[in-house]
């Protein structure tokens, strides 16, 4: 018989805490993809050189005036409510960074940033999610449980294909996508992907 991991209580809201990051980060992406076609649909276009997300972007929002009443309001509503997402990230992560150092996961999540790439959101995303690694006997099994084996359709000679679709896109997003963003700089700071 199979012996399996059953999720401790602290697993679960370890996990619930990193979901809920997530979440916010998906309501940012929204809010800005809203915030950016509202501009567009009014042709506001930023100034030459100014980068979109950036502080002088922000900036630039701040110094924007509409000429009609309706169309000023919805942008203050849209721009106010990518302001309180971003206060809510930030309130999470701070609560993940705390997580990081003082929960029973620390010692785990510390482990995982000795990897150079590996900050504390991606470490403690990775353990929220994966809750034990002695579950894998290889780093072959971990591999295939996050879906990054190449699948294969064959028959008769081996022909290799993409990586699987099956399992956790949300493990590929951290465990691939994480180098590239390490050498990804903005003018303020390193893109935050996870």
């Amino acid at each position: 018989m199979t012996s399996i991991y059953v999720p401790t209580e602290d697993d679960e809201a370890l996990r619930d805490l990193v979901r809920a990051r997530e979440d916010a980060k998906e309501d940012e992406l929204r809010a800005k993809r809203r915030l950016t076609k509202f501009l567009l649909r009014h042709d506001i276009k930023p100034p030459v050189g100014v980068r979109k997300w950036t502080h002088k972007y922000r900036e630039w929002l701040n110094t924007l005036k509409f000429t009609r009443s309706p169309s000023s309001v919805v942008f203050q509503e849209y721009y106010h409510q990518l302001q309180e997402i971003m206060q809510r990230i930030k309130r999470l992560e701070e609560k993940i960074q705390l997580q990081a150092t003082k929960d029973v996961h620390a010692p785990v999540i510390q482990a995982l940033q000795t990897l150079r790439v590996v900050a504390t959101i991606t470490a403690t995303s990775l353990v929220a999610e994966i809750g034990s690694f002695r579950k894998f006997s290889t780093p072959k099994h971990f591999m295939s449980y996050v879906g990054l084996i190449p699948s294969e359709f064959s028959s008769g000679e081996s022909r290799l294909s993409f990586l699987s679709s099956f399992q956790f896109t949300f493990y590929r997003g951290l465990i691939s996508i994480t180098p590239s963003s390490f050498y990804q700089k903005d003018d303020e700071r390193a893109y935050s992907l996870f």
